[in-house]
């Protein structure tokens, strides 16, 4: 009976040990991994203090490999000080009641280890957040801020992170010197679960955000291109979720329990989610240095001969190699969007652009410019439109039907009305001032760059054929025939923030007006001649109701043009105005 006493004791001390080297080596891949994905990045060329990007993923890997070698080293100290004591005595404890010992024991080395394995972990999630951060804003706005602004950038994490770092030590030393050690740890505990809870709330956030922006692709060439910074934000999102949600979780309802149901939780459980936990500096590590190049050359020796033999395997990796790895969806899949066949054309221009880029800051131009751009493309992917090509500040569109053209061209007014421009662009001429409608709920007409639209369909039997033809390096599509001369000329007519359309566009939208996602207003604008052509366009004004005061003020412009063109100089635009709205509001940001 004693015998069999003894064997069970022994296969419950062998049991223990092996998840404490579990533990060990799980923390101790961290750790190297972390550490060697700080040193590749730290040897990438360039001055790390000129990217903010750069340098917060560099500290954010920092602080993960200094809490995965303080979980390394203390596992280390459980494991020797448990063979010690299992030498002495047969008497054997769970994994947890030996943890807890030690966090409530005298030892100042376990002390050291856990506060700053728990410091470091807080400090990592704080700099995970920051990455976040900067490669929310770099896939919403592709503007470099320039090594100033880098500079000045970064000291603002590092001045908050060193105040974290300070009132955390200090909240923890505090704490042990004056109360007991394990109400402190309890403490730094649930101060790391809030930080993690934190960082998932934080990046699912950013992620939707993204996703709704039409930033989860990017548009190239005229392909949707997987957005690489939302593919690394998704990435970072499910390291946390598989990786430190289940460690969270069981931590929350320990610590929430009192003594007696502390350890109720499943012991398997438990410790299987304690490596993931530690595993986490290793999966953090690979998501954010690794490449498709470092996995293909990683993985191509062990695959089998027949997979490296064949065609579509040998050009993914030539693919990849030569750093064309960008992978295109459509709708999920990977095919590019394809040129509509029937298209309905979209043209549109920067109002007043010559008069602004002669005027405005060298800077403030770049900025605007990028702006207008982003969000251009950014909801061309949403709508399943095709870039053609650009000229200039002009964008020449192609659609697969009316409603995505319409539904595309609202969206780009609103979020034109929405975007931050610089303040140094507002008001600096008459075609970027901030217009209200002056009435009671004072809604935003103007206010940035101001983009006239133009849109008209291809009919072959109305205008003939258009001719699709794909340059031959670029791969491009362009379209040929008198549809898209006569889209040309729609795209022309309008002032900026107006969207004009063809009469058989305007007929159709009146047979279909639950296509559209947002009330309108479609009406008689004019009619055009076009001389060279040898046609007169019948053209038709369309506007979100939300925005129809700005037919008030396109009637306006035309009165102005027309009085211009009569030889009456008098102001009698500006005075007609001041009835109906207001400019240049400085409240506007």
């Amino acid at each position: 009976m004693l015998q069999f006493i003894d064997t069970r004791a022994k296969d419950a001390i062998y049991e223990q040990n092996e998840w404490f080297y579990a533990f060990l080596v799980s923390s101790f891949l961290s750790a190297i991994s972390t550490l060697s994905a700080f040193c590749h990045m730290r040897q990438l060329k360039g001055d790390i203090l000129r990217s903010s990007v750069r340098f917060v993923m560099l500290c954010s890997l920092s602080a993960s490999a200094l809490s995965s070698t303080a979980a390394f080293l203390f596992y280390m100290k459980i494991i020797i000080k448990t063979r010690e004591s299992n030498t002495q005595s047969n008497e054997t404890s769970t994994i947890e009641l030996i943890i807890l010992q030690e966090r409530g024991g005298c030892n100042l080395l376990s002390t050291f280890l856990l506060v700053f394995y728990n410091i470091s972990y807080i400090l990592t999630t704080y700099w995970i957040l920051v990455v976040a951060r900067e490669l929310f804003k770099l896939a919403s706005v592709t503007i470099d801020r320039g090594e100033k602004s880098e500079r000045a950038a970064i000291k603002i994490y590092s001045g908050l992170a060193l105040l974290l770092l300070g009132v955390v030590s200090a909240a923890s030393c505090t704490s042990i010197l004056l109360e007991k050690k394990t109400h402190s740890y309890m403490r730094l505990m649930i101060a790391e679960q809030v930080c993690t809870i934190l960082a998932i709330l934080s990046l699912t956030v950013l992620l939707i955000d993204l996703k709704r922006r039409g930033r989860k692709f990017e548009h190239l060439h005229g392909v949707a291109t997987a957005s690489p910074l939302y593919h690394r934000l998704k990435l970072i999102l499910l390291v946390y979720i598989i990786f430190t949600l289940p460690y969270c979780t069981i931590q929350i309802q320990l610590l929430l329990l009192d003594q007696v149901k502390t350890f109720t939780v499943p012991n398997t459980l438990s410790h299987i989610a304690m490596i993931l936990h530690y595993f986490f500096g290793a999966a953090l590590a690979f998501v954010m240095s690794a490449s498709q190049e470092c996995c293909f050359i990683a993985i191509r020796p062990i695959l089998p001969a027949r997979v490296k033999a064949s065609a579509r395997f040998q050009y993914v990796v030539d693919s990849v190699l030569s750093g064309q790895s960008g992978i295109i969806f459509q709708n999920g899949e990977h095919t590019p969007i394809d040129p509509p066949t029937q298209p309905v054309f979209v043209f549109t221009d920067i109002e007043g652009s010559s008069e602004l880029w002669s005027m405005a800051p060298e800077g403030v131009i770049d900025q605007a410019q990028q702006i207008h751009d982003d969000i251009l493309r950014g909801n061309l992917l949403l709508y399943k439109g095709y870039e053609i090509t650009t000229a200039g500040d002009a964008f020449y569109l192609a659609f697969h039907t009316i409603d995505d053209a319409i539904n595309y061209c609202f969206a780009v007014q609103f979020e034109l009305l929405k975007a931050k421009w610089p303040k140094s662009l507002q008001n600096s001429t008459t075609s970027t001032r901030t217009i209200r409608k002056a009435s009671l709920k004072q809604t935003l007409l103007f206010r940035g760059l101001r983009v006239r639209m133009g849109v008209h369909d291809a009919n072959e039997k109305v205008e003939g054929k258009v001719v699709i033809h794909q340059h031959p390096v670029t791969g491009k599509t362009n379209y040929m025939g008198f549809s898209e001369m006569i889209a040309q000329e729609v795209g022309d007519t309008g002032y900026g923030g107006q969207i004009v359309v063809s009469k058989r566009v305007a007929v159709w939208l009146g047979a279909n007006p639950l296509t559209i996602k947002n009330p309108f207003k479609c009406e008689f604008l004019s009619m055009r001649t076009v001389s060279h052509l040898d046609l007169s366009l019948e053209l038709y004004e369309l506007v979100p109701k939300v925005l129809e005061a700005r037919q008030a003020f396109f009637a306006q412009c035309a009165s102005q043009k027309r009085l211009a063109e009569n030889g009456d100089s008098h102001d009698y635009f500006t005075i007609s105005l001041t009835d109906r709205m207001t400019s240049s509001d400085p409240q506007v940001g």
